[in-house]
Formats: C-alpha cells, sequence, structure tokens
C-alpha cells in the first residue's frame, strides 16, 4: 500500500469523525428540539458541521477542501430538513427515517471525498504523527463514538417501535440511567471485541440474559429487556468488525 492511499483514507475518516462529533457531541438536546421548532437552528446545525469539518481537515491537509465542506454542510442542511417534515406525516417510521439520515450524510460525505481526492494530490507534511498512525486512531475514535451514540439512538428506535407503551412509561422514568448503563454495555463488548476475547462477550450476554430472566417480574419486561441486550451486543459486533477490518487493512 502507497503511503499516497492511506493519506486518503485518512482524509475520509477525518470527515467521518467530524461528522460524528457535530451531529452527535454538539448536536444537544436542545438545539435537536430548536431544530423542529424553528429551520433557522437546522442552519445553525449546519454551520457547526462546517466548522468542525473544516478544522478537523485544515488542521492536518489545507484550505483547498473548503468547497467540498461546503457542500457537506448544505447536503447535510437540505437532509435535516427533509427528515423533519417526514416524521412529521410518518411519525411511526422514526427509526427508518433516522438510518436513512445517517446513511445519507455518509454516502454525501463518501462521495465529495471521492470527487475531491481525485482532484487534489499532495503529501504527509506532519512530523509528530504518521498518516497510517492517524488513520488508525481515528477509526477506534469512530467506533467508540458509534457505539456511544448513534447506537443508542437506534436501540431506543427498536425498544420504542417493539413495545412503544412500556418505552413510553419506563424509558422517560429512567432515560439516564438506562442511557448510561447500554452505553457501558456497548462499550464493554465492543473493547473485548477489539482484542478478540469473543468468549468473555459470549459470557456476559449469557450472564445479562439470566439475569433479567430471573429477576425480571414480566413476561413483557424480559423480551424488552432481552431485545436491549442482543441489540447493544448486535451494534457492537458490527461496529468492532469493522474497525478491526479496516486496521487491519490499514486504510
Amino acid at each position: 500500500m502507497t503511503d499516497w492511499i492511506t493519506i486518503k483514507f485518512t482524509l475520509l475518516y477525518l470527515l467521518i469523525f467530524a461528522h460524528f462529533v457535530a451531529d452527535y457531541l454538539l448536536q444537544t438536546a436542545w438545539l435537536t428540539r430548536r431544530k423542529y421548532e424553528r429551520p433557522i437552528f437546522v442552519f445553525v446545525h449546519g454551520l457547526i458541521v462546517f466548522l468542525v469539518s473544516f478544522a478537523a481537515v485544515s488542521w492536518f491537509f489545507d484550505y483547498r477542501w473548503v468547497w467540498g465542506i461546503v457542500v457537506i454542510s448544505i447536503s447535510h442542511i437540505a437532509i435535516d430538513l427533509m427528515k423533519i417534515e417526514l416524521e412529521k406525516t410518518l411519525k411511526h417510521r422514526r427509526l427508518e427515517l433516522g438510518i436513512a439520515d445517517q446513511l445519507l450524510h455518509l454516502a454525501l460525505i463518501a462521495l465529495v471525498w471521492n470527487v475531491c481526492i481525485k482532484r487534489t494530490k499532495f503529501g504527509w507534511g506532519i512530523d509528530y504523527i504518521s498518516a497510517k498512525d492517524l488513520s488508525n486512531i481515528l477509526l477506534y475514535l469512530c467506533g467508540f463514538l458509534f457505539i456511544f451514540e448513534p447506537a443508542k439512538s437506534f436501540v431506543f428506535g427498536v425498544l420504542e417501535k417493539i413495545h412503544q407503551d412500556l418505552v413510553s412509561a419506563e424509558y422517560a422514568k429512567n432515560i439516564k440511567k438506562w442511557q448510561v448503563f447500554g452505553s457501558l454495555e456497548r462499550l464493554i463488548f465492543f473493547s473485548l471485541i477489539l482484542i478478540d476475547k469473543w468468549l468473555l462477550v459470549g459470557f456476559f450476554v449469557l450472564a445479562r440474559s439470566l439475569f433479567h430472566a430471573l429477576n425480571t417480574d414480566s413476561e413483557l419486561r424480559r423480551e424488552f429487556f432481552i431485545i436491549q441486550i442482543f441489540s447493544d451486543v448486535g451494534l457492537s459486533i458490527f461496529a468492532g468488525v469493522i474497525v478491526k477490518f479496516l486496521v487491519a487493512g490499514s486504510i
């Protein structure tokens, strides 16, 4: 593999990492609510996407990528506005719309990256870290961000779709506790997968499943927790396998 190929994919991982930071870490609950109330806040969010992406890319590359980041930011605004409008008429499809929203964002990032990378070629002028090391660090960071934020939204969407009444009652009372516990659970699973401790992953899944099977008083709640556990482990395996594959391939 040439250095140029590593540099190309490092740029892609920078853009994806910036997307996760802007779309999850920097998009607070307050900003999310305001986006649904006033469209101007969608543009505020788009500005945040632009600033984070530009900061990430310009730190390691240069200003020549600014037009591509403008395209990413404008498309991000358009996709979010479309999602907000669709959710007004398709409230029962929030999970599917959320998945489609993220897939579209990532697809457009990949498209802009692919177009930009063909028009620019430059070396790696940074002494304190190699492109390959930065690429691997970004892959791990993207994996951890995924299991904390997008995965949290996905698990809640699955639970809400299957057991809407129970989610409305139970989740409202215990939302903070369950979110923290679910994130920690996915963190453990993801970390074990990265170091190839599959037996321990199976042990934890079995232990958690037995605990809820024996200590939960209703069949509905037992089913609820089992779905949560297997959603958590499924997403952790998905993220872990992809990260390991990309790191092993050094791209």
